[in-house]
Parts: structure tokens; C-alpha cells; sequence
């Protein structure tokens, strides 16, 4: 039984599929219907395999690289993670902006309309046309720097006292300020206390409370507010009289339904209304290819579902420049196309396209006019584009930098001290707060913000939500204990969960996060975790993966497959997969096991080399594994270079007996002595992941024991 869905978006009178649905057997993409397969989704109106392959914001795919990659840069995926896109290149960095063709971080430099300033972080500074400035010292108005005066605000090119002077149409007035109270009409002032404006003169004049205006621009008059109403630019003392009523965005409009018609919320004359398969348009803004509207361009015509300009592009089943053959354009959803070297694609959820060039924003698959971006420079707020460089966005609304001070990333100081937005985020200032914590605004003076909880101290160290001195106490997931009172260096602690353990006290072991404390007869036993478990290595055995631990009691033809024990007798294990039927040979086990289970008598036996995978391959049997290194290794305890100097190495696996290691994860591999420095491709048979901090700390420790 086929299980159908239907999305609809009503757009100008039309419905259409918008989106995708997995629909039991089959897959809808944007009203293309695909049969079902596993690990596949949607990217426009095709099928991507979502392990393999990117989906690129104009609805193309592209193939990761040894399963990397996150998002795409032109036609390649990279990853996000730890890679950026300048300008079409994939740069090794993550997070780093583009300046024109050159990438940066942002963390040292700030980058104005293409001109990189050096040395002044962009998480701090604004732009003032090309010129970098810290706002802290400085006010940039209309492109020209001013040293920050208290009380001074921009007024054109120009800075201005506010409380003392008006600034109309960026120009200082003549006439000084009355008073705080006084406002402007026109060119009078006014007490908004007392009196209110009526904007439609000519001249416009204060008016005394009370009294609202109607009519149009030069033929005003004044009415009562409680007992009339302004009516077709007429005072009338009871409702218009109308035929007929349509709701538009500005509210109920009367026509006349002889000679107009109400269309998806505007009155359009009866002789602009056309059908469109089961849709009605406005012809003056619409036309009808192929059963799809498009807005309408002027001289341009259908190309199937498409609009081209026939001047100086043929439609031949694609859209081509008819200068230059080589300048093919890209599809941009089902009725458009772009020019991917100077143009982007803004699909809707419909996956109705609209290209667009540097100056414009695509939000929600809308375009926006944003002045001054880059082609990649505009951001969103809201479902609004806006330029980042001169804006920011509050709250959902889009926020001018003048008149604020950036404190951080996406975070503002109102130079009034009224307001603050933290992370995007608007408060009023009520206590001295001018910074901020993600999305919390506090006073650095007086407070200290611990995982959303303020604290009025003016310093302090967190410990969770809580505040604590690290010289008298530990900090151990969020709990603070009190450190021991031991006059030698012997005691080294750590965190296991949340309690502090002595990690030279034998009978003391953590298991994840589990402490456990062993009875003193059993002090001389062989002891390691298994999970959060406890267990005795003389008896039982653990099995263990990344992700999962299995103990089990010891037997002759017991051995693991990654976290599951089984039957050698009757079994074999490749790649972590159990098959029936013993092995046609044997094969050395390979080990993945946590750096804290690991005996003495393997680390001192072995060199370790700590690295990042970031790629494999399938070689004969073996997975060469690509590990990026980290600047040392260490051999019984003994901290030296690695002697090869390539910054990565390859790590060989048997690609039956070891498990398969996760991508982008830091190891620690165990490698047999004399490998060393002799060749780039190591083997070996036992990996720790590495996931906090505090392995590595106890790896050093471990092989520090190696010298004794």
C-alpha cells in the first residue's frame, strides 16, 4: 500500500508541492516521486546519498571526499569543521573569512569592503567605509572617523549634541533644541506633552490633543477622533458605504465587483485577470509557462518552465548565453537559472528559483536588497537580509550600527547604556550590564555568569552554575569539593563524574565517570573497568568498541569482535561482523581499548603517536588510515619529536580484526619499537581513543611509570 503526502505553498493563486515527503515506499521531491532507498534525502528535486554526497544550496550535489565534507564550496564538498571556502578554494582552517580573494581569521583581523586590516580583531571592530576601527574609542559616521565624545551622535558626515540640537535629513539645524520634551513637525517644534503632529500639510503644524487629520496633502482638515472617522480622505460620521470588501495586507479595501476583482489580496482590474492551470494572476506582474507562474520580465519569453532573454540567450532544452558558448548557465530551481561565477540561486521551499548578484540576500527563498555585500557577504535576520558590515540584527529586527558599539561576536552595546543585545538578543539595561554571555548581558564589574546564572561577584571561577575558589577547592562536573589538606605534591586528583579521586591511591579506580573503591584484600588483584564496571582480569575479559563495553568470562575459544565475545571455534569475526565458520587463518587480534585500561607492561612496550583520522583507504586486505599528528609522541615516558617530518602519517590496520575507526576522532596509536622514524606507513594493533583532556594526561603519567 502506497502512503502518499501532500505539502502545498499558495504562491500568487497557485498551488504547488513544496519540500519532500519519504512516503513509505517512495521518496516526493519537490513533486518528483522517487522509489524509496536507505540513508537517501532530497536536495531540490533529486535523490542524494546523505553519507556519500552534499547538498549544495542551489540544489546540485556533489561527492564527499573520503566521506568528508559538510558543505560546499563551488563544485567540492569540504569540511565545515575544519576547512573553509575563500573565494571558490577550500583553505585548511575552520571559520576563517574571506577578504576579497584572500581568507582570514577573524580573531586578528577585520576585513572592510575588501581592504584586510591586520591586527584588530573582527570580533571587536567595525568597518567605516575601508577603515577598521575599534568603537570603544572611535564613531564612524557616513564613512568619516570621529574620536567618541560623550553625549555626541552622528548627524551626516557630522557629529551633534542631541539634547541640544536637531539633525534633519543628515543635516544640523540652525535652531537649538527647546527642551528634552521637544520634538519636530515639519520644521517647528513641539512639546510631545502636549501636543501632537499632523504630518499631511503641506507645513505640517502641531496640533492640540485630541484632534486627528483627513484629507490628502494641501486640503486637510482637522476631526474629533472619539466622534468621527476619516473616510476616502472625507471626515464621515458612520461607516463607508462599499459594495464590496477585500482583505489586502493594509487592510479591508472596498471596489466596485463589476470592473475589479479580489486576487490573493489586492483589487485588480477585471481585464489584467488570467487563468494558469487551476490559478488565477495578475498579468501585469505574472506570466504562465508551461502551467508554472513567473514573475514577469519584460522581453524575455517561456523557455519550458523558464523565462529567457531571446536577445542574447537560445533555448535549445537549455538556457545558453548567445555570446559566449562556454558561459553555460546553471538551473535555479524549476523556472530560473544563474551564472555561478558572478550570480547565487535562492530557492523556496516550492523549489521556485530567483538568481541574484552581490548587493542582494537570499532569506527563506527570498531575495533581499542588501547594499554594500558581497555576493556571500549578506546575513539573515528574520526572513530579512541585511548587510553585517553596517547592521545587526536584535531580536528579529535588523539594527543599525550606528549609535551602537560591538562588545562581540553578534553582540551590541547601546552608547546611551539603555540597551543591550547579546547573541542577537534585545534587553533593556537595568543594573550596569555592558556584557555579554551568549545570550545573557551582565555587568563585568560586579558579576560572574556561570551556565546561564548570574552571581554578584566581581570575580570568581565557575564550577557548573555555581562560583568556586580553585586554590581551596576542585571542581569536578559541576560540584565543587574541597581540596585535601596534604603538605607533599603526592597527591594528584581527578575528576571521576563528579567526585575528586587521588589517582596514586591503588585502591581507587574509576570506570566512566564510575568510582570505585576496592576492599584491601583484593589490593594485589589484576584489576581494569569494563564500561563503568569494576572487573577481575584473572576471571573475566572485556570486549570493547568505541562506543560500548562487554565483560565476559574467560574460555579457551572466547575472543572479541570489537564490544560482542564470541566462539572461535565456530565463529569468525571481520570488521566487527560476526560470520559463521572458523577462520581459514589466524589472525592477531586488534585491539580498541581506553587509554585507562591499558597495563603497564603494553605501554612500556610501545611507542605512541597521537593523531587526528582524517582519511582511509582499502589496501590488500589492510585500512590505511591518514593520521594528521600531533607535534609529539612518547616512548617509555621520554617526550620527543616524531622523526619524520611529513605532518601526517599513515597508520596501517588489519582490516579484519580491528574494528573501524571513526572519522575526525583524535587515537592514540600504539606502535611496536623501531617504527618510529624508518618509513611513513606504521602498523599496529592497539588504538585508545582519545576524548578528553584528561586522557592525555594520564597517558603521559602511565608512560612516565615506564622509567621505574
Amino acid at each position: 500500500m502506497l502512503l502518499y503526502c501532500v505539502f502545498f505553498s499558495v504562491t500568487i493563486g497557485l498551488m504547488l508541492p513544496a519540500g519532500y515527503c519519504q512516503a513509505g515506499t517512495e521518496f516526493i521531491c519537490a513533486g518528483v516521486r522517487y522509489p524509496w532507498r536507505r540513508n537517501y534525502e532530497c536536495c531540490g528535486r533529486r535523490l542524494y546519498n546523505r553519507y556519500t554526497e552534499v547538498c549544495c544550496e542551489d540544489g546540485q550535489v556533489v561527492a564527499r571526499h573520503h566521506s568528508h565534507g559538510t558543505a560546499c564550496c563551488g563544485a567540492v564538498a569540504f569540511d565545515s569543521r575544519w576547512q573553509s571556502c575563500c573565494a571558490g578554494h577550500v583553505i585548511y582552517g575552520a571559520g576563517l573569512g574571506c577578504c576579497g580573494m584572500k581568507p582570514y581569521s577573524k580573531r586578528n583581523a577585520t576585513c572592510c569592503q575588501g581592504v584586510l586590516s591586520m591586527g584588530l580583531s573582527g570580533l571587536l571592530s567595525q568597518c567605516c567605509s575601508t577603515q577598521a576601527y575599534n568603537p570603544r574609542d572611535r564613531i564612524c559616521c557616513e564613512g568619516r572617523l570621529w574620536p567618541r565624545q560623550t553625549g555626541l551622535q552622528c548627524c551626516g558626515p557630522e557629529l551633534h549634541n542631541s539634547s541640544s540640537q536637531f539633525c534633519v535629513q543628515s543635516k544640523i539645524l540652525a535652531e537649538p533644541r527647546k527642551g528634552p520634551h521637544h520634538l519636530l513637525c515639519g520644521e517647528k517644534q513641539y512639546d510631545s506633552r502636549t501636543q501632537t503632529c499632523c504630518s499631511l500639510y503641506r507645513n505640517p503644524t502641531p496640533n492640540p490633543p485630541g484632534l486627528g487629520c483627513c484629507g490628502s496633502p494641501g486640503n486637510v482638515v482637522h476631526y474629533n477622533l472619539s466622534t468621527a472617522w476619516c473616510c476616502r480622505e472625507k471626515v464621515q460620521h458612520q461607516v463607508c458605504d462599499t459594495q464590496k470588501k477585500c482583505q489586502t495586507p493594509y487592510g479591508l479595501q472596498s471596489y466596485s465587483s463589476p470592473s475589479m476583482e479580489c486576487l490573493n489580496g489586492d483589487v485588480v482590474p477585471h481585464e489584467y485577470v488570467r487563468k494558469c492551470g487551476e490559478a488565477y494572476y495578475d498579468s501585469r506582474a505574472l506570466t504562465c509557462c508551461d502551467g508554472y507562474l513567473l514573475f514577469l520580465v519584460p522581453g524575455w519569453t517561456c523557455c519550458g518552465k523558464a523565462l529567457f532573454n531571446h536577445t542574447s540567450q537560445s533555448c535549445n532544452g537549455e538556457i545558453r548565453e548567445q555570446s559566449d558558448v562556454r558561459r553555460t548557465l546553471r538551473m535555479c530551481g524549476w523556472n530560473s537559472h544563474y551564472e555561478p561565477s558572478s550570480q547565487r540561486c535562492c530557492l523556496n521551499a516550492s523549489h521556485y528559483g530567483q538568481s541574484y548578484t552581490a548587493g542582494y540576500t537570499c532569506c527563506n527563498g527570498t531575495v533581499d536588497p542588501t547594499p554594500g555585500t558581497s555576493l556571500y557577504g549578506g546575513q539573515c535576520c528574520d526572513g530579512k537580509g541585511y548587510n553585517p558590515d553596517t547592521q545587526f540584527c536584535c531580536s528579529g529586527q535588523i539594527m543599525n550600527h550606528e549609535g551602537w558599539q560591538r562588545i562581540g561576536e553578534n553582540s551590541f552595546l547601546e552608547e546611551t547604556l539603555q540597551s543591550i543585545c547579546c547573541a542577537g538578543e534585545h534587553f533593556h539595561v537595568s543594573s550596569g550590564e555592558t556584557a555579554c554571555h551568549g545570550t545573557i548581558p551582565y555587568n563585568p564589574r560586579t558579576e560572574v555568569v556561570c551556565e546561564g546564572m548570574v552571581h554578584a561577584v566581581g570575580m570568581g571561577h565557575c564550577c557548573g552554575e555555581s562560583v568556586y575558589n580553585p586554590e581551596t577547592h576542585v571542581c569536578c562536573s559541576g560540584y565543587s569539593h574541597p581540596r585535601p589538606n596534604v603538605s607533599d605534591n603526592s597527591t594528584w586528583l581527578e575528576c571521576c563524574g563528579t567526585q575528586p579521586y587521588d589517582t596514586a591511591d591503588p585502591g581507587l579506580r574509576c570506570c566512566s565517570n564510575r568510582l570505585h573503591r576496592l576492599p584491601h584484600d583484593l589490593l594485589g588483584v589484576s584489576h581494569r573497568c569494563c564500561g563503568d564496571d569494576l572487573i577481575n582480569t584473572h576471571t573475566h575479559g572485556c570486549c570493547s568498541s568505541e562506543g560500548q563495553q562487554v565483560e565476559y568470562l574467560l574460555g579457551t575459544d572466547t575472543a572479541c569482535c570489537g564490544h560482542m565475545p564470541y566462539n572461535t571455534s565456530a565463529e569468525s569475526c571481520c570488521q566487527g561482523r560476526l560470520h559463521l565458520g572458523r577462520p581459514q587463518q589466524k589472525i592477531v587480534e586488534c585491539t580498541v581499548i581506553s587509554v585507562k585500561d591499558i597495563d603497564l607492561q603494553a605501554a612500556c612496550n610501545h611507542s605512541v603517536l597521537l593523531g587526528q583520522l582524517v582519511g582511509v583507504v582499502a589496501a590488500g586486505g589492510y585500512l590505511e588510515y591518514t593520521v594528521r599528528k600531533w607535534p609529539e609522541t612518547w616512548t617509555s615516558g621520554t617526550r620527543e619529536q616524531f622523526k619524520t617530518q611529513d605532518a601526517s602519517v599513515e597508520i596501517r590496520l588489519h582490516a579484519c580484526s580491528c574494528p573501524t575507526l571513526t572519522p575526525l576522532q583524535d587515537y592514540a596509536f600504539w606502535v611496536s619499537r623501531g617504527q618510529e622514524g624508518h618509513t611513513k606507513t606504521l602498523t599496529s594493533q592497539l588504538v585508545s581513543p582519545l576524548y578528553l583532556a584528561s586522557d592525555v594526561s594520564y597517558l603521559s603519567r602511565l608512560l612516565a611509570k615506564c622509567q621505574h
